[in-house]
Parts: structure tokens; C-alpha cells; sequence
């Protein structure tokens, strides 16, 4: 492979990305305070565009209405868990959508 592009650019198959700039577009489900500015920071730094829901239920509405690439889903958050989202998420028709558990205590 050539140094600087991905394995799948090599074969002739590069991937579609969120964003203009070739970030990725990331839903942050996470109701803590602190984790939300964290994980956004980061991934700006990153280039990647950052959408935030505090609870399962408005994960599961800005899916509804924006696409992502990528969720990062608190496991433990008010009113709806990020595990019953995350099934929500795949019987609704998303079972290519990445959803990367987080759980960090604080």
C-alpha cells in the first residue's frame, strides 16, 4: 500500500465519507456533560462532523432525520439505554451503521 491512503483506496474502492472534507459524520449518544465535550473535541480535532443526543430516544430521532457514519453510544443513559437503541437502530434497518459502546466512568 502507499503510505497515506487507506488499504481499500488501493484496490480502487475508497469509501464514501460524511463530510466534504473527508471526515466522518458521528452521532455522540452520551447524557454526561463532560464526556459530550470530550468526545467532541476529539473528534473535531479529527475533522470529523459531531451531532450530540442525550438519551436513546434522541439518538434514535436525529437517525431518523440526518444520516451518520458512526454512532458512539453511552450504555447508560435516562429513560432509554444505549443497548435498546442500538436494537432499535438495527430492526429498523441499519445493521451497516457502526455502533461503538462507550461506557466511561468519571
Amino acid at each position: 500500500f502507499e503510505a497515506g491512503r487507506p488499504p481499500a483506496a488501493a484496490f480502487g474502492q475508497v469509501p464514501a465519507l460524511g463530510s466534504p472534507g473527508g471526515g466522518l459524520r458521528v452521532l455522540v449518544a452520551e447524557d454526561n456533560p463532560v464526556n459530550i465535550k470530550l468526545m467532541t473535541i476529539h473528534l473535531h480535532k479529527l475533522d470529523h462532523q459531531v451531532a450530540v443526543a442525550t438519551s436513546g430516544e434522541a439518538a434514535l430521532d436525529k437517525l431518523a432525520h440526518a444520516p451518520f457514519d458512526l454512532v458512539l453510544m453511552d450504555i447508560e443513559m435516562p429513560s432509554m439505554d444505549g443497548l435498546t437503541a442500538a436494537r432499535l437502530i438495527r430492526a429498523g434497518g441499519r445493521p451497516d451503521l457502526p455502533i461503538v459502546a462507550t461506557d466511561v466512568p468519571i
